[in-house]
């Protein structure tokens, strides 16, 4: 919530707040002339806190012969909805991928066990065997980059959700 005391009166204030969110591609979504405007401002493709989808709301109220302007921001249901989907089926990737390593490195273990009981196998094995644990080894550290990938993006996340005020803050410091 940012609270912002302005010198205008709450008509001309209005007016002034909804030239500023026009200009500043906001979609208005619902309002009551000199009291209050909703507006829906960025895109759910957006990556940091100014460009994220949001929906802001500016309660405007008569302060003395000045305007109270209040305003709240939250994220839009679609873009919650997209970002809690995007973790879910980030998980769902990793831990298949997870149980998919987990049988490489058994089998490369099982065909290890073999070479060491069976020590005059054909060399076939012996390159079946270094294929595979090379195979694995890559596997293993992409499955390391995708899981600090995962964190990196939930870090992330948090602080666009954190940092969500930042576009209202800007437009009412325009104000006078």
């Amino acid at each position: 919530m940012i609270e912002r005391i302005v010198s205008l009166d709450p008509q001309k204030a209005y007016e002034e707040l909804k030239n500023l969110l026009m200009r500043n591609d906001c979609r208005i979504v619902r309002e009551e002339p000199s009291k209050t405007i909703v507006v829906e401002h960025g895109s759910v493709l957006g990556v940091t806190s100014k460009s994220i989808e949001k929906r802001i709301t500016f309660t405007l109220i008569p302060y003395e012969n000045k305007t109270r302007i209040i305003s709240v921001t939250s994220l839009t249901k679609d873009l919650t909805y997209t970002i809690i989907f995007m973790y879910v089926m980030s998980l769902a990737i990793l831990i298949v991928y997870g149980f998919l390593i987990a049988e490489m490195i058994s089998f490369v273990s099982l065909i290890r066990q073999i070479i060491i009981k069976n020590p005059l196998m054909s060399s076939y094995f012996y390159d079946i065997y270094h294929d595979l644990l090379y195979t694995s080894q890559i596997a293993i550290i992409i499955y390391i980059i995708m899981i600090i990938s995962l964190i990196i993006g939930v870090i992330s996340t948090i602080y666009i959700y954190l940092r969500r005020e930042r576009f209202s803050e800007e437009i009412l410091r325009y104000l006078p």
